[in-house]
């Protein structure tokens, strides 16, 4: 482990955004140092990463904050960037600390909240005119009613999915993952997992067809950026992160919507 200054820490060492990153700021000259819970990273095989932090505490936990809060001193860096909703999440419980000390990559706290809450998305997204798959909100697996009303409503297979992707109990977190179910039994129990600590969860709509996506830079009220792409493979493979995806042109009517939304 280098001990270097450095301009910029990035999270995540293992995700793609985390490496995209570290070559774009690193090839403007600015130095560039990257962190994560394993060794393996691909970030830190890349030439533009000025030195290599190794967590062993989990994502999210109070553990991981204190190491970082650890390297923020031996590099002295002025800014900072996520890439993972569990390290986004701990950055936010801390975000008055560490403002004190560096820049956070991240947007404000209410814009913040209504991207990361995906009943606060789905009513932004009606609000603006633009079509959503029918859904139902389930706060606990033993309300059985509410289940089995929500899947005649929405009807089967569906997909059981948690209104927030991360929880945590302050001192270390759980990455939730939505559920495709084909019965009720399945239903149930994805329901009861999901609420387990405490969230909520929204039985939806299954559509089938290929995903696409459309993505911004938006900064200071301007688009400096658009991207359209549609995802040929997920890991996993309902609602993941997209491994391998194929660019496309922005269409016309739903870049229209989709940058409404963004807005």
């Amino acid at each position: 482990m280098m001990m270097n200054k450095c301009d910029v820490i990035v999270l995540d060492g293992r995700l793609r955004p985390s490496l995209a990153t570290v070559r774009s700021l690193g090839r403007r000259g600015l130095r560039v140092a990257a962190l994560e819970t394993r060794a393996d990273a691909p970030t830190f095989s890349s030439r533009w990463c000025r030195s290599s932090f190794i967590c062993p505490a989990e994502e999210g936990s109070q553990e991981y904050f204190e190491y970082l809060m650890q390297v923020l001193d031996l590099t002295g860096s002025r800014v900072l960037i996520s890439s993972s909703d569990g390290t986004i999440e701990l950055l936010r419980q801390h975000r008055g600390k560490l403002e004190q000390r560096v820049k956070l990559a991240l947007a404000g706290e209410p814009a913040l909240d209504m991207a990361i809450d995906k009943e606060q998305t789905l009513d932004i997204a009606r609000r603006l005119g633009l079509k959503v798959p029918r859904g139902v909100l389930v706060s606990e697996v033993h309300k059985a009613r509410e289940v089995w009303e929500a899947l005649g409503e929405v009807g089967l297979p569906a997909v059981v999915k948690p209104t927030r992707s991360w929880t945590s109990n302050g001192q270390q977190g759980t990455r939730l993952a939505s559920r495709l179910v084909t019965t009720h039994e399945e239903a149930f129990r994805a329901v009861e997992e999901l609420t387990r600590s405490g969230g909520k969860t929204l039985i939806q709509q299954f559509l089938p067809g290929r995903c696409e996506a459309i993505g911004f830079f938006y900064a200071q009220g301007e688009i400096l950026a658009r991207f359209a792409f549609w995802a040929k493979r997920t890991e996993p493979l309902l609602g993941g992160t997209v491994v391998m995806g194929q660019s496309m042109m922005v269409p016309e009517y739903i870049g229209v919507l989709a940058e409404r939304f963004r807005r």
